[in-house]
C-alpha cells in the first residue's frame, strides 16, 4: 500500500478510482456501497488524520466506519469485528482500546492464518507497532508459530 512508504496522494488516488464520490464537496459516502470489512473507510479516516489530525472529513469516514462495522457486527466471524474496531480506535488515538481489541481478535484461532498480515502490514495499525504491549502480543504469535511448527515437523518424523 502506498501508505507503507509515505506516499499519501498516491494512496488517495488508489480509492478515488473505486470512490469518486468520496472526493465530491461536500462528501459522499454511500453505505449501501460500502464493503461489509468497512476496511476501506477506517483506511480513508487514516489517510486523512495523517495529513490533519483535525479533519472533519476523517471524522466523518470515522462515522461511518463505525456505522457499518455496527451494521455489521453480528454478523462477521468475532476477531474480524475485533480487529475493524481496533483499526478504528488506532485512527481515533485511542491506542490502549486498540490494543485490547487486537489481544481479543487474536484470542480466536481463526485468525491465526492472517494475523501476520494485519498486525504487520496494515498501515492502519502501525500508530501502535512501537507500543511495548503490541510488540509482546506479535512476539507471542511468532512463538506460538514456532511452536506449531515444531510439531508439524515431529509428526512428520513420526509418520503415518
Amino acid at each position: 500500500h502506498a501508505m507503507k512508504s509515505g506516499d499519501v496522494e498516491s494512496a488517495i488516488d488508489s480509492y478515488r478510482i473505486d470512490n469518486p464520490d468520496w472526493f465530491e464537496d461536500p462528501i459522499r459516502i454511500d453505505l449501501e456501497r460500502v464493503s461489509w470489512s468497512a476496511n476501506e473507510l477506517v483506511e480513508m479516516a487514516m489517510i486523512l488524520k495523517s495529513i490533519d489530525l483535525a479533519s472533519e472529513d476523517a471524522d466523518r469516514f470515522i462515522e461511518a466506519a463505525q456505522t457499518v462495522i455496527d451494521k455489521a457486527h453480528p454478523s462477521l466471524v468475532p476477531w474480524f469485528a475485533s480487529l475493524h474496531l481496533a483499526g478504528l480506535e488506532t485512527v481515533r488515538g485511542n491506542r490502549s482500546e486498540a490494543l485490547n481489541l487486537l489481544r481479543r481478535a487474536v484470542m480466536d484461532e481463526n485468525m491465526r492464518y492472517l494475523w501476520r498480515f494485519y498486525l504487520q502490514h496494515w498501515f492502519v495499525l502501525e500508530p501502535l507497532h512501537g507500543e511495548p504491549e503490541f510488540q509482546e502480543l506479535v512476539a507471542s504469535l511468532e512463538i506460538e508459530m514456532e511452536q506449531q511448527r515444531e510439531r508439524a515437523y515431529e509428526l512428520l518424523e513420526a509418520g503415518p
